[in-house]
């Protein structure tokens, strides 16, 4: 089954500071293709995880 979004997080991590937790992802389908920073401000807890399986995440990287 193919994804839904051509959105992937490619760095996560909190802040120096340790307040804001920063995703880095990259849009590959969307209308606003590209690398984009979203910053969460003032995070005490931060949690990311994927439904590509590593079936899907093979299928996906030979595009």
């Amino acid at each position: 089954m193919a994804p839904r979004s051509g959105l992937a997080v490619l760095e996560q991590r909190f802040a120096k500071h340790g307040r804001d937790y920063i995703l880095l992802v990259e849009d590959c389908l969307g209308s606003n293709t590209g690398q984009h920073e979203i910053v969460f401000a003032r995070c005490v807890k931060a949690e990311c995880e994927t439904r590509v399986r590593d079936e899907g995440m093979a299928e996906i990287l030979e595009r």
